[in-house]
Parts: C-alpha cells; sequence; structure tokens
C-alpha cells in the first residue's frame, strides 16, 4: 500500500514527532509489517538530522582548535584557555536561551555556534594581550588590568558593533531560518563581548599575581 500524507506548515520538530508517532502506532498495530517512508519530507528530514550532527562535531573541533592555537600563540595552556572562556560563555549561553524558550536545532540554527566562537574570541585576545604587556612593562596586577581595560575596551566595542550591526542584516531576511540564525550570533557575540569586558577582568587580576 502507498499512503501519502500531505503536510500544512511542516516544520523539523512537528516532523519529528508525526514520524515518531506513525512509528509507534506501527509497533503497536501492526508490528510485522515494514514501513518505508519516503518523498521530500522524510528526505528532508534524514537531510537536516544529518547536516546538525556534522555541525555539532565541526564545533566540538573549532573548540579544540581555538584552545589549541591561542594556547600557542601565548606561550601558554593556561592562557588559552583565559581567552577560549568569554566566547565559550557565549555559546553556552544563547544554547541555554535556546533550550529555555523551547527552540530545536536546526540547519541555521546549528551554525551559529562556530560563528560565535570564531568571530567572540577575538575579545579575549585584545584584553590578554594588552594585560600581559603592561604586566611585562613593570605594572602591578591590577594596573596592568585597567590599564588593558582601558586600551582594550574601545577596540572590543568598535569590533562588536561592527559584527552586530553587519549579521543584524539577516534579522530582515523572509525566511525564518535566517533571521533566526541572524538572531542567535548576535547573541552569542554581545554575551562573548559582556564576558569579555565583565568578566575576564577579575580572571586576569588573579592570573597576573602568579
Amino acid at each position: 500500500a502507498l499512503v501519502t500524507l500531505f503536510l500544512k506548515g511542516a516544520n523539523y520538530r512537528d516532523t519529528a514527532t508525526l514520524l515518531e508517532v506513525v512509528e509507534t502506532e506501527r509497533q503497536r498495530w501492526i508490528p510485522d509489517l515494514e514501513v518505508r517512508l519516503g518523498g521530500d519530507v522524510a528526505v528532508s528530514q534524514s537531510l537536516i538530522r544529518g547536516i546538525i550532527d556534522t555541525q555539532m562535531r565541526s564545533v566540538l573541533a573549532s573548540l579544540i582548535a581555538i584552545l589549541l592555537v591561542s594556547a600557542w600563540f601565548l606561550r601558554s595552556g593556561r592562557w588559552g584557555i583565559v581567552v577560549f572562556l568569554p566566547a565559550l560563555l557565549g555559546v553556552g549561553a544563547t544554547l541555554g536561551s535556546l533550550g529555555w524558550f523551547g527552540i530545536p536545532l536546526g540547519v541555521a540554527t546549528s551554525m551559529f555556534a562556530a560563528m560565535t566562537l570564531g568571530l567572540g574570541v577575538d575579545f579575549a585576545v585584545h584584553l590578554v594581550f594588552e594585560a600581559r604587556r603592561a604586566r611585562a612593562l613593570g605594572a602591578a596586577p591590577q594596573e596592568a588590568v585597567d590599564a588593558a581595560w582601558r586600551t582594550a575596551t574601545p577596540a572590543i566595542l568598535l569590533a562588536a558593533s561592527t559584527m552586530v550591526l553587519g549579521l543584524s542584516v539577516l534579522l530582515l531576511s523572509e525566511v525564518p531560518a535566517n533571521a533566526r540564525l541572524g538572531a542567535l550570533a548576535v547573541a552569542g557575540i554581545v554575551v562573548s563581548a559582556g564576558a569579555s569586558l565583565l568578566l575576564l577582568p577579575a580572571i586576569l587580576r588573579r592570573l597576573l599575581r602568579t
């Protein structure tokens, strides 16, 4: 038998729920019957699932790569982790907001994490570099952090503003996936910049004493 289903306003989450219901009912009423799903919806569902899985693996690879590169350039694994923290916080906070509002990961929404990691790490690099340079010139830990904050803050704000304005163009898209991607990327960058300016100085003051 060939059964055709027409879906109105189909999306990844609702389609996944429908497919789960179909499989559950099959096992309940006709366990010996083989059911094969085909068509555009089933193919798209498998494609989206595969894209999300590979995106998550690429995010993990990006995490490791950024950490290693930062540690190598700063000649310290500890400083590599410090540079990495604000961007990681930006991704974590944005993913948490997705879960809070019940927004599923899709093709577009799964892309923001790698973007946030790649862009958000720059803010911490500015601040860490200036703090270490001031400390190397003989400034006390508190003085080094204060000087770094005054020097790096304009650059961080300018860079963050440029990124936010550029990515905000996606919010004007009539394609919902593109608009969500823009919103998530902007949120991740804002959190990363805020963490670099507000949380990172406290960490730097402690580390520069050692």
